[in-house]
């Protein structure tokens, strides 16, 4: 699943912001349920791939988050979520692991 976004006001150009922008988007796994399911990451790296000053919103950058769901089993799924940039450049990487919360059955 992935989605575009802009910062709306202006930031510290930090690795704070870049996480918070990388996470932006649902467990990707979510599209594969019937129904919603509570979740909470029990561990979350980010990897910093460009500067920080890509971060910059005196030029109204825009930013595409992708999530991918690596594999869920038994109530965990393994996620890898990036940040690109508008001219296509890998910006930041995460891998995360969530639990559900009572995952619906019959996916």
């Amino acid at each position: 699943m992935g989605t575009w976004l802009r910062l709306t006001e202006p930031h510290p150009n930090d690795a704070v912001q870049v996480c918070l922008l990388i996470d932006v988007l649902p467990p990707a796994i979510f599209t594969t349920f019937r129904s919603f399911s509570p979740a909470a990451t029990v561990t979350i790296s980010c990897s910093f791939l460009e500067p920080m000053p890509l971060l910059d919103v005196g030029d109204d950058p825009a930013f595409l988050v992708v999530s991918q769901t690596q594999r869920g089993h038994e109530g965990y799924s393994f996620e890898t979520n990036d940040l690109w940039s508008e001219d296509g450049r890998l910006v930041a990487r995460a891998r995360q692991m969530v639990v559900h919360i009572d995952p619906p059955r019959g996916r």
